[in-house]
C-alpha cells in the first residue's frame, strides 16, 4: 500500500522540486501542499459506493430470528424427528401430510424497493436452515411451501422465509390450513390508472400486507393477480352468494384491501399525501367477515422526496391498518374461529 502511494506521488514530488525518497512522511507532507483532487463525478460515485457497501454490511449484521405457531396436534405424535426435509413453494409433495403449524425465519434490514411480486427467488439457504429447529420443536419431519419474501417500509424493512410444518401420515390427514391468507386488492375509483400505475399500487399493497400478515402468524405465500372493480361490499356480496374463483383457492381466509381515497397536494415546498384504506378479513367456509378496519393516514415530505413519497405514504398506511389485526384460529373440533394476540400464539426460538 505504501509503495503504491509513493509511486502515485512521484510526479508531483518532482514538480515541487523535492527529492523523491522512500520517505512516506515527506510524501504525505507534499500531498497536503499539492492535493490531487478526483473529478467530481468520480468522487460522488466513490462515496455512494462506500455508503451502499456500509449499509449492506449493516443489513447482514442483523441476526436471523425464528418462531413457530402450533395450530394442530396429531394423536401419538412424538417430537423425535431426526431429519426435516424442505420443500419450496410449487414443489410437489408425495403422500398425505398432517399440518402441525407454521415456521418462519426473518431478519430486519435491507435497502431499495421491493422486487416485483411475480419474481420468484430461491430462498436464502442460511435462512431456510433456520426453519429446521422450530419444525423439530413441533415434531414435524417436513416443511412444505417454503417461499422467500421481503418488505421495505417506513419504519421497518426485512426479509423472511415462511413455510408449513407437516408430518407424513397414512392414517390421518389435515391438509386444510385455516391461517392461510390470500390478499386481494379491491380497485375502487381507479379506472384512470394506467397499467403501470395499477401494478405499482398493487405491489405496494400486497407486499406490505403480506409482511405484516406473516409477522402476525399467518401464512400468505400467493398473491392473486385478479383485479376486482367495485367496492368491498360488492365483492362480499359476490363471495357470500356464490363460490367465485377469486384469489388463492387454497386460502381459507381472504384479506380484501380497498383504497377508499388517495390524494396529494403540494404547498410551500411540502408534498402532503393522504391515504384512506379499508381492510376486511373474510372466511370462505363460513362466508362471513371475521375482522375489518378503516384508517386515514397523512404523510408530509419535502418536494425533493416526491419520487418516493407515494410508496412511503402507502407503507405507513398499511402498517397502521393491520396493526390491530389479531391471530384467528379454529380450536380443535370447532368450525368457528377464535382469536388471540399474535404474541400469545407465536413461540420464538432462541
Amino acid at each position: 500500500m505504501l509503495t503504491m502511494l509513493y509511486g502515485d506521488l512521484q510526479p508531483a514530488c518532482r514538480q515541487a522540486g523535492l527529492v523523491v525518497k522512500s520517505d512516506v512522511k515527506r510524501c504525505k507532507q507534499l500531498k497536503e501542499i499539492h492535493p490531487i483532487p478526483l473529478p467530481k463525478h468520480i468522487s460522488i460515485f466513490v462515496l455512494l459506493a462506500i455508503a451502499m457497501v456500509s449499509l449492506s454490511g449493516c443489513r447482514s449484521a442483523f441476526p436471523i430470528r425464528t418462531y413457530f405457531i402450533q395450530t394442530a396436534q396429531l394423536e401419538g405424535l412424538t417430537s423425535n424427528a431426526q431429519e426435516v426435509s424442505i420443500h419450496t413453494m410449487g414443489e410437489p409433495t408425495i403422500d398425505h401430510f398432517f399440518v402441525l403449524g407454521k415456521v418462519m425465519a426473518y431478519r430486519r434490514g435491507g435497502l431499495g424497493a421491493v422486487r416485483d411480486l411475480d419474481e420468484v427467488r430461491v430462498p436464502p439457504r442460511e435462512m431456510v436452515q433456520q426453519l429446521i429447529k422450530p419444525a423439530k420443536a413441533l415434531g414435524a419431519d417436513m416443511v412444505i411451501g417454503v417461499y422467500d419474501g421481503e418488505y421495505r417500509g417506513v419504519n421497518v424493512a426485512g426479509e423472511y422465509v415462511s413455510g408449513l410444518a407437516g408430518k407424513l401420515t397414512t392414517s390421518a390427514k389435515n391438509e386444510r390450513v385455516d391461517f392461510r391468507v390470500g390478499i386481494l386488492p379491491v380497485q375502487v375509483g381507479m379506472a384512470k390508472l394506467s397499467q403501470k400505475q395499477y401494478a405499482l399500487l398493487d405491489r405496494d399493497l400486497r407486499a406490505g400486507a403480506r409482511w405484516f400478515l406473516e409477522n402476525k402468524g399467518y401464512y400468505a405465500p400467493i398473491d392473486p393477480s385478479i383485479k376486482f372493480q367495485g367496492t368491498t361490499q360488492d365483492l362480499l356480496s359476490q363471495l357470500s352468494s356464490q363460490n367465485p374463483d377469486i384469489g388463492d383457492k387454497q386460502a381459507e381466509l381472504l384479506l380484501l384491501l380497498e383504497v377508499v381515497e388517495e390524494k396529494a397536494a403540494v404547498a410551500a415546498l411540502l408534498d402532503v399525501r393522504k391515504v384512506v384504506l379499508r381492510a376486511t378479513l373474510y372466511s370462505r367456509s363460513l362466508k362471513k367477515v371475521l375482522w375489518d378496519n378503516k384508517i386515514s393516514q397523512e404523510n408530509v415530505t419535502g418536494v425533493f422526496w416526491i419520487w418516493m413519497s407515494k410508496a412511503v405514504s402507502r407503507a405507513g398506511a398499511i402498517e397502521k391498518l393491520l396493526y390491530p389485526l389479531p391471530f384467528f384460529f379454529r380450536p380443535a373440533g370447532s368450525e368457528e374461529f377464535s382469536s388471540c394476540s399474535p404474541d400469545m400464539a407465536k413461540k420464538k426460538i432462541k
